[in-house]
């Protein structure tokens, strides 16, 4: 079960950083209209920012104790669902919106990763 943890735990810090990402980059650049220079000094000086970093190193950790217990071909289907967690993430959180298309290719995504975990 431990395995489906760290997994879990791959998933939810790469969520973190693409949202942490786009909602700073957001909040920052209308800020600092002009030299894209500042734009990036800010952003790579940003708390938050840096916490995406920690949290990129703790989902490699993750990532490498998952794929220890389990095959990768079980366990990589798995990085795919971040194709649906972030835009879902992103209409939650950041108000974004999805189109109808956008919401059936998460849907096959997500069916898919279902698939591939059975036949394994």
């Amino acid at each position: 079960m431990d395995k489906y943890f760290f997994i879990a735990a791959t998933l939810a810090l790469t969520v973190y950083g693409q949202i942490m990402m786009k909602w700073r980059a957001m909040t920052l650049a209308p800020a600092l209209p002009g030299r894209k220079i500042d734009y990036l000094i800010t952003m790579y000086t940003d708390p938050l920012v840096l916490s995406v970093f920690v949290c990129a190193l703790g989902a490699s950790v993750c990532w490498a104790l998952a794929i220890e217990r389990m095959p990768l071909t079980l366990a990589y289907p798995f990085m795919a669902l971040t194709f649906a967690l972030v835009p879902l993430a992103s209409v939650l959180l950041l108000r974004e919106s999805l189109s109808v298309m956008q919401i059936v290719g998460a849907a096959l995504i997500v069916v898919g990763i279902g698939l591939s975990a059975v036949t394994t």
